[in-house]
């Protein structure tokens, strides 16, 4: 679980961070859609807030680090575990067909990079 909080010491709580330590200031910008997947039918798009028992998360995130601007996506598909991966897959589909398949940017094997290699690439590690 994650939490963001504001209180009136969180400057103080980042500049002790920063002390002694490498910290870089990232912007961040979320778009979350989810699917509800139910038996032989194509999934569908459902209010954020729904709990379907069975379906997928998709996280498109901006991130300005640095000063450029960089993406993630993620598919985060739930359910019984004998069924995820046909989730995860016909969720795929769905999204990169549909009209929601507007990404900024191209989703190429050579801009696509792990955490830690992205780091290294933009100068930070």
């Amino acid at each position: 679980m994650k939490w963001s909080v504001e209180f009136p010491a969180a400057e103080d709580l980042r500049q002790s961070m920063r002390e002694g330590s490498r910290w870089i200031d990232v912007e961040k910008k979320r778009w979350l859609l989810k699917y509800e997947l139910k038996a032989d039918a194509a999934p569908k798009e459902v209010l954020k807030e729904a709990r379907p028992d069975e379906g997928c998360n998709v996280e498109l995130t901006e991130l300005v680090v640095v000063g450029g601007h960089w993406w993630t996506i993620g598919f985060e598909a739930f359910g019984l575990p004998e069924r995820v991966d046909c989730h995860l897959l016909a969720s795929l589909e769905t999204f990169f067909s549909g009209s929601r398949a507007t990404i900024p940017c191209p989703l190429l094997e050579a801009n696509s990079l792990s955490y830690p290699s992205w780091f290294a690439n933009i100068g930070v590690v």
